[in-house]
């Protein structure tokens, strides 16, 4: 009975204290630094862009993203090659994961020939973009 108690109290409290509906709020407010203060403060060193790299050579596990997905997607074209074979045919491969290997490679060296053509097409674009500004 004592914890209702104390909830009343709590609550003829919080209603006291909070104004009324059309009351105007009396809020004072925060302090603000002074115009000195703002003055003395340097304004921030503007950092030089970096060089974007285009997209999908940014390095993922220590090749470019292209790449990265051309092991995946070649590995899993290399497993399907091996189920639909051994489903064709009905000689069993056994291993499949040396087919799923050669499709990486495949893979890889399809997505690695991509990725030298953009960055080519990057370089040539970015050589095109200092002799206009010249």
């Amino acid at each position: 009975m004592d914890d209702k108690t104390t909830y009343q109290d709590t609550d003829t409290q919080t209603t006291e204290q909070t104004p009324a509906a059309g009351a105007p709020e009396t809020l004072s407010p925060a302090p603000l630094e002074s115009d000195t203060e703002i003055q003395e403060t340097e304004p921030e060193e503007v950092m030089p862009e970096e060089e974007q790299a285009p997209p999908f050579c940014d390095k993922v596990f220590g090749m470019p993203r292209l790449c990265v997905y051309g092991v995946f997607i070649g590995y899993g074209a290399g497993l399907v090659a091996a189920g639909l074979f051994t489903l064709i045919s009905g000689i069993d491969v056994g291993v499949t994961s040396i087919p799923g290997f050669i499709g990486a490679i495949v893979g890889y060296l399809l997505c690695n020939r991509q990725v030298k053509r953009i960055l080519a097409q990057a370089e040539a674009e970015k050589k095109a973009a200092l002799e206009k500004q010249s």
